[in-house]
């Protein structure tokens, strides 16, 4: 029986000459506004920013539930952002909260 060895795995070759690495200074500036919203056996809730946005604020949210700590069971969706305001519905009736970060790039 013959073994066949992969030659392009016995040894590496490295390139004669290193690179620098390229380096790319980015200054970002953000308004932010973390919170919770709670729902209480319903489906839509809407809440209302503290924080004055210019634009529409990219929102992300994540439900938890009162009573079970490994997860809601419920799919919380963004119905409307606005610079004031957003509206949350739920893929079914949810007694919890919803955690959510609303971030606007400037």
């Amino acid at each position: 029986m013959v073994s066949q060895l992969d030659r392009n795995r016995l040894k590496q070759v490295y390139p004669l000459h290193r690179r620098e690495p390229r380096t790319l200074d980015l200054t970002i500036s953000a308004i932010a506004e973390i919170g919770e919203v709670t729902f209480n056996g319903t489906e839509t809730e809407n809440h209302v920013f503290s924080t004055n946005f210019s634009s529409a604020p990219y929102v992300t949210t994540t439900p938890s539930d009162l009573f079970i700590n490994d997860g809601a069971g419920v799919a919380v969706m963004i119905d409307s952002v606005s610079t004031t305001n957003m509206v949350l519905s739920a893929s079914a009736v949810f007694s919890g909260s919803v955690h959510f970060h609303a971030i606007e790039l400037i």
